[in-house]
């Protein structure tokens, strides 16, 4: 295989792992959980809204990890913490410890394993024509949170993970925005087969 299709199965994995734990399998075990220590609702579902909190506030913070450290210890370093809290969770004495460990561990894990590491990694080995291969690296996103439509998708970008398009706008990053650019536009042919109408 390609070393930088390699690349790309490493990203597809990585994000798999970091939504599919936590977003895509959350309802498998915080429901039981819920039941087990006799919670109320509230204190069952922290654990996936700080998941959620996480990811969007250590996004920022991740990348300027990236311009320091190896994608591959930032990486890492979420296996292990995903690792962690998984364990933490098995443990668990109370609702409280459970969905912390599950929040902040979980969270941690994502933003460290997710859309920001692994949009590096692909555009460090696709400086160009990068859209396709984001595509694919990005396609278990698609599938953990039921995004079944392109509109879904970009609904999904702007609403729920905003935070890679402001620090984008914000810096004025334009070599960031048009790999976005090229990322929609790879998305756009897989998705009708036909040329993008982003002129990518």
């Amino acid at each position: 295989m390609n070393r930088r299709w390699m690349m790309v199965a490493i990203a597809f994995i990585s994000q798999g792992v970091a939504y599919g734990f936590t977003f895509g399998m959350a309802g498998t075990f915080v429901g039981p959980a819920g039941d087990e220590f006799a919670a109320s609702r509230v204190a069952t579902t922290l654990g996936t809204s700080l998941v959620a909190l996480l990811h969007g506030l250590l996004g920022p913070v991740v990348g300027v990890v990236l311009a320091r450290r190896s994608i591959r210890s930032v990486m890492m370093t979420g296996a292990v913490l995903m690792a962690a809290a998984f364990l933490t969770m098995h443990f668990a004495t109370s609702i409280w410890m459970f969905s912390l460990a599950f929040g902040l561990l979980g969270g941690a894990a994502v933003s460290c394993l997710g859309m920001t590491p692994v949009t590096a990694l692909v555009g460090r080995w696709f400086p160009t024509q990068s859209g396709r291969a984001l595509g694919i690296a990005f396609m278990p996103i698609l599938v953990t949170m039921e995004v079944t439509k392109f509109d879904d998708f970009v609904r999904f970008s702007l609403l729920t993970n905003p935070h890679d398009l402001a620090v984008s706008l914000w810096t004025r990053d334009d070599f960031k925005l048009q790999r976005a650019r090229r990322t929609l536009g790879g998305m756009l042919k897989e998705n009708d087969g036909t040329d993008s109408a982003l002129g990518t």
